[in-house]
């Protein structure tokens, strides 16, 4: 269903599972140290290494935000972004029995609708830019193609949010010198890339490891399961965190295990968005009008097609080693940062 080889969906585990794991042990070692810890438990390993430093953002000052950052790609998103900003696209109130997380459904005929609670800071803009990503994809294809033909598959879908998160937070990173305010801005995006490119990926392991045994007929039980998941864990993290019985059974939380092979797919998106706004930084204008023809195209063409379209080819691996090689360098300014 998602149009790719076996062969891409293999790079991704295995250069990100190898590559990435090395970065992310540096950021590992960087909390221990910073929060004093004589050992590193699974629930650690996202403990904030600046707590009490927040950017106090109101709506409005993170709606100018976002325009301004978004405005490289044209007079046509951007009014999008107006209009989803301004139309009250966004359900953004702390309700009762409001779910939590992110969300954009784009509805064919209507608008996109948006779900999140608005916490009045600027991690809240930039979780805003990374949904709004999903909102003009939507609008643009929507406009230019038939119903059937508006959504690309899931190992494209992730790359027009992604795109718009890293503009917008390059834009930011660009009006500030602040250390502080670079360096928790910086662990904002560490963030995402930890939870999509290493929560998710380690999950898609799990998948692939499960699905390997299946098919030799070896029954799949929770004692499998959690073995399974305590031996990834421990490669990954080289050793460096005490994987106990509760990070063994971190599976059990997940019901993407139930959507097919769907986890991996974060990080591809993840990948193709960053080389996507990695490419509008160097290019910018001809790169920015390709990318919005990109997203007007909807899913008239197969993923790899849509990221060849955007200078992206996702069937080398040279993406994803970039990919890799930029939390990296946002991890080194990290580290830099508490010296």
């Amino acid at each position: 269903r998602q149009q790719v080889t076996i062969d891409i969906y293999n790079n991704l585990h295995d250069i990100i599972l190898s590559e990435l794991s090395v970065h992310m042990r540096r950021l590992l070692q960087l909390r221990k140290k910073v929060l004093g810890l004589d050992k590193i438990l699974y629930s650690d390993i996202e403990a904030p290494l600046d707590p009490d430093f927040e950017v106090p953002t109101t709506f409005e000052e993170g709606s100018e935000i976002i325009l301004n950052g978004l405005s490289v790609l044209g007079p046509e998103y951007t009014a999008i972004i107006a209009d989803g900003l301004k139309n009250r696209w966004v359900d953004r109130a702390d309700n009762i029995g409001k779910q939590t997380g992110a969300f954009c459904h784009s509805v064919y005929g209507v608008h996109p609708y948006i779900s999140m609670t608005w916490t009045d800071s600027l991690r809240s803009a930039v979780t805003l830019s990374h949904e709004l990503g999903h909102a003009g994809q939507g609008v643009l294809s929507q406009r230019y193609q038939r119903l059937a033909n508006t959504r690309p598959t899931m190992f494209f879908i992730e790359a027009p949010s992604t795109a718009n998160e890293i503009i917008v937070g390059n834009y930011i990173l660009s009006n500030t010198k602040d250390v502080r305010t670079r360096r928790w801005l910086l662990m904002q995006f560490i963030k995402s890339y930890h939870h999509n490119m290493v929560r998710h990926l380690i999950e898609g392991e799990l998948q692939r490891r499960a699905y390997a045994l299946a098919e030799k007929g070896q029954p799949i039980t929770a004692a499998v399961l959690n073995q399974l998941q305590g031996e990834i864990l421990d490669e990954f993290w080289g050793g460096m965190v005490e994987i106990d019985d509760t990070a063994r059974t971190v599976w059990m939380r997940q019901s993407h295990y139930y959507r097919g092979l769907y986890p991996y797919s974060y990080s591809a998106g993840l990948t193709i968005g960053t080389m996507v706004a990695m490419n509008i930084v160097h290019e910018g204008k001809p790169a920015a009008e390709r990318w919005v023809n990109i997203l007007k195209a909807g899913g008239t063409k197969k993923p790899l097609e849509l990221a060849k379209m955007a200078g992206v080819d996702m069937s080398k691996p040279d993406p994803i080693k970039a990919t890799v090689a930029h939390v990296g360098s946002m991890i080194d300014e990290v580290i830099k940062s508490f010296e």
